[in-house]
């Protein structure tokens, strides 16, 4: 895992392999075990006064860069980050565009898992639960950016991560639709 970079992972023959996203060289692998734990915890509250608590504050996001390299952050808890972080859009959309990742309307590639180069300082992260923004959230997106979840937690396991409900509100998803999704995320989520 990278402090400075994309999660990115591979899960294969058991093993999630975590590369530093400029190169493929592998920095270290985790083995996958099944998780002995009764899922996430879902509370209602204050977005901002679950920042206080965690050590990870995820926002849901998309991978549209605008062409002035800033991460598209206009709505729900993206724009409440953007507005409350000056210059977290930039850098993380340069982060995207530095790794060939950043999306537009022909071409959708997928990080699932973003976090801030400065965690653990800058305790923010970024969510993927759709490719455009303007497009409704994707449940297989969803189930990726899960997986990555689920792999950044095995990686740290002290961390308490707070992830707003993804998928529903601007992303016009139910929660009857995305609740068996969020099954595999520990309780430190």
């Amino acid at each position: 895992y990278s402090r400075a970079g994309i999660t990115r992972y591979v899960e294969t023959l058991g093993r999630c392999i975590f590369t530093d996203g400029d190169s493929p060289r592998t920095l270290h692998t985790v083995p996958i075990r099944p998780l002995d734990h009764s899922g996430p915890l879902f509370r209602t509250g204050d977005y901002w006064q679950a920042f206080e608590l965690a050590g990870l504050l995820l926002f849901a996001s998309n991978n549209v860069v605008k062409a002035d390299g800033r991460l598209t952050m206009g709505m729900g808890t993206a724009r409440q980050v953007r507005d409350h972080f000056s210059g977290i859009d930039k850098e993380l959309g340069q982060l995207l565009l530095k790794q060939g990742l950043a999306g537009n309307q022909s071409e959708q590639p997928a990080y699932h898992l973003l976090v801030s180069p400065q965690w653990p300082h800058q305790k923010i992260g970024a969510f993927q639960t759709k490719y455009h923004h303007k497009h409704d959230s994707d449940l297989e997106l969803i189930q990726g950016s899960v997986n990555a979840l689920v792999a950044w937690t095995m990686a740290h396991p002290d961390v308490s991560v707070h992830l707003p409900y993804p998928g529903i509100g601007c992303g016009q998803l139910t929660k009857e639709l995305v609740a068996p999704i969020l099954r595999p995320l520990p309780p430190t989520v």
